[in-house]
């Protein structure tokens, strides 16, 4: 019997999501799958394996992968995945605020600076 492991990723828009899987290179595919008895809304292809992103009753997207697979278990990969949401979660509002995104850089504890200005 396989067991799965519940990750809260604190997403909540399912496009943000979509699109900052896409750009860390991991396929998504949208659309209501079934996983576990449940609705998948997104489910995400990461080292080959299927994880489906479930909204929990709180409005959040759960990860549901296999217990015995230890991707699921990195809180490294977690991490990853709501750091990328967050950036385009902030390039979405600074756009509509009409700023653009000058730069992006990774320091070296791991942590993001964006740089945004104004349209000129």
């Amino acid at each position: 019997m396989s067991m799965t492991v519940h990750v809260t990723t604190h997403c909540t828009d399912l496009q943000v999501l979509k699109e900052a899987l896409d750009e860390m290179g991991i396929r998504s595919h949208q659309g209501r799958q079934t996983s576990r008895a449940r609705r998948a809304e997104l489910t995400a292809d990461i080292e080959g394996r299927k994880v489906a992103f479930v909204r929990n009753k709180d409005g959040c997207l759960e990860m549901i992968g296999d217990q015995d697979w230890s991707a699921m278990r990195d809180t490294g990969l977690h991490r990853e995945i709501q750091q990328q949401y967050a950036l385009v979660s902030v390039r979405h509002k600074a756009e509509s605020l009409g700023y653009h995104i000058a730069s992006v850089t990774r320091k070296a504890d791991g942590s993001l600076s964006l740089v945004a200005r104004a349209w000129s």
